[in-house]
């Protein structure tokens, strides 16, 4: 199970993305005090029509945004 963590602005923020011709999928995390990655929020968009014919590469390019 993953708590959630509050977001630090004077700490760097890890960004982690999935893409499927299904989906997209992002964590964006930040390290605790403890040296453990903490997610600050989970992000999921079901793909269009449209966009489930693009290629993976641009795929993973729109996970980022």
């Amino acid at each position: 199970m993953s708590v959630l963590a509050y977001s630090d602005f004077n700490k760097p923020f890890i960004l982690y993305t999935d893409a499927l011709k299904e989906g997209l999928g992002t964590i964006l995390a930040q390290e605790g005090q403890d040296k453990r990655i903490y997610p600050v929020i989970f992000i999921s968009y079901k793909n269009n029509c449209h966009e489930r014919n693009y290629p993976i590469t641009d795929l993973k390019e729109l996970a980022v945004f």
